[in-house]
């Protein structure tokens, strides 16, 4: 069979899915329900995430609402199991019909699922700041771990343990 079949989801909060879809390795989906408030700054969306450090560039200067009213996503965090750089994780992310959540998805589903960057690093790519990426970093440790909201530089290459926020392309 050349392709995987994803026939049916059944969504469960935080599904996993596994496998071949339309030619594209991936490891891993996990599927979230999310509700992005546009009405609310990128300044508020930070603090309801309370994460334990943020990078003070993430504000609505640098990123600018880019949304109307409210709006339900089902957020994708996508791990594609291979090195690979941007451009191709744009395509692959394309060719699952995903494009990637902007800054206030990501910060919308860190708000409602803060132990999801404590297992993984996620990684925003639709939304850029002079080459520069959202990320949520977190561990589990001592009192709950640590969660970390960051402005990365974009890398040559994303290692094959981080995952991609995505969201179904409308």
């Amino acid at each position: 069979m050349k392709y995987g079949i994803i026939a049916v989801l059944t969504l469960f909060l935080g599904c996993s899915l596994a496998g071949k879809h339309r030619g594209h390795l991936y490891k891993s989906i996990r599927i979230f329900p999310v509700t992005v408030d546009c009405s609310l700054t990128t300044e508020t969306l930070i603090d309801l995430g309370r994460y334990n450090s943020f990078d003070k560039e993430i504000n609505n200067e640098t990123f600018p609402i880019d949304c109307i009213g409210t709006k339900e996503v089902l957020m994708k965090i996508v791990r594609i199991g291979k090195l690979a750089d941007s451009e191709e994780v744009l395509r692959e992310l394309d060719g699952m019909g995903l494009r990637p959540a902007t800054i206030h998805e990501l910060l919308a589903f860190g708000a409602a699922y803060p132990d999801e960057q404590r297992k993984d690093s996620i990684i925003g790519l639709g939304s850029e700041s002079q080459r520069m990426t959202p990320h949520l970093f977190g561990y589990f440790g001592e009192n709950g771990g640590w969660r970390q909201l960051l402005l990365s530089y974009e890398l040559e290459i994303w290692p094959d343990s981080y995952w991609f926020s995505a969201v179904s392309k409308q």
